[in-house]
């Protein structure tokens, strides 16, 4: 049994213990802990400093390297694409000031833009999708008559694009297929009757449930059926303008190589169109541009930073501009 004396001796130990703290925190230990607190706040003060200042420093080299890449850009793409009449096209997702970039960096080259199209999120996935495509084979019987998406795809295509420079800057006699697809909302444009290019840009960005191609841990089977099924309309759409027109490029930013169109892209054989993947950067259009030259030599690549990227711009454009062969010539 516990008696009065141990509760005696135990609350004297209790406060003398607490009286030495105070002694010595008041005393010979006040100096030293206090010290090594201040110095360990100075020295997370300069790590944070030194942090902030090397953000401004890169913030700082970014921008002059966008200021320098913008004042000679229109001069490494002057002439690129002299008298050559080119569509823009945005998927969904598509931001709209790379659009705007890279459409400029287009008609600097010396390209008329004869229209820009916005392929909305219907048209991968809207509801009326069966009904407009059977709408579009009353318009043009000659689509194909198997599958939506081709038929889709090849509506669009052939009331944009043709690979003859002479059929180049004339109304489309498929209008009626572009205005079908505007008025069913699949696309948008402030056109109905856009005149034809013979070369595609295709800006894009990363569709809603697109997973990630390069994630480390393996996808489950029907997961991968879902992805593929999510994309396949849009790549239908690339391969189709790809035919009707004499070279395309699809411009994205890097999530795009990682888990968007352009990542399908790099994984398929099924097209040569090219791809870059730096849209987010000054240097995007500009690479851009020379990968749309480089289809009018017959080349083509995948060019970027990002997964599957083979080199950061065609060098061939760099060293010697692609002579144009072929009908685009």
């Amino acid at each position: 049994m516990v008696d009065f004396r141990f509760h005696l001796v135990s609350l004297i130990s209790v406060f003398l213990a607490l009286a030495v703290g105070i002694v010595l925190g008041a005393g010979p230990l006040k100096e030293s802990i206090g010290n090594s607190l201040n110095e360990q706040v100075e020295a997370l003060r300069a790590n944070r400093d030194n942090l902030r200042a090397n953000a401004d420093e890169a913030r700082a080299e970014a921008d002059n390297q966008a200021k320098f890449l913008d004042q000679v850009g229109p001069a490494l793409v002057a002439d690129h694409l002299g008298g050559r009449r080119v569509v823009v096209v945005a998927m969904p997702g598509a931001d709209n000031t790379q659009v705007a970039d890279t459409s400029a960096m287009v008609q600097k080259a010396g390209a008329t833009v004869t229209g820009e199209v916005d392929v909305q999120a219907a048209f991968g996935s809207g509801a009326d999708r069966r009904q407009v495509a059977g709408s579009l084979r009353k318009v043009d019987p000659k689509l194909p008559s198997r599958g939506v998406n081709a038929t889709l795809a090849a509506a669009l295509a052939k009331s944009l694009v043709v690979p003859d420079l002479a059929e180049a800057g004339k109304k489309s006699d498929k209008a009626d297929l572009l205005t079908t697809l505007i008025d069913s909302k699949l696309v948008g444009s402030d056109q109905k009757n856009l005149e034809l290019g013979t070369l595609v840009v295709v800006v894009t960005g990363t569709p809603s449930g697109l997973t990630d191609r390069t994630s480390t841990a393996s996808p489950k089977p029907e997961k991968d059926s879902e992805r593929h099924k999510l994309v396949a309309p849009y790549l239908s759409l690339v391969k189709a303008l790809k035919t009707r027109s004499a070279g395309e490029v699809v411009a994205g930013t890097g999530s795009s190589a990682s888990s968007g169109l352009i990542g399908e892209l790099r994984s398929s054989t099924s097209t040569r169109a090219s791809t870059v993947d730096s849209l987010g950067l000054a240097s995007g259009p500009i690479v851009t541009v020379m990968a749309l030259r480089e289809q009018l030599g017959g080349g083509h690549g995948s060019y970027g930073f990002g997964k599957g990227a083979r080199d950061v711009a065609p060098k061939s454009q760099i060293e010697q501009p692609a002579k144009p062969k072929g009908h685009d010539s």
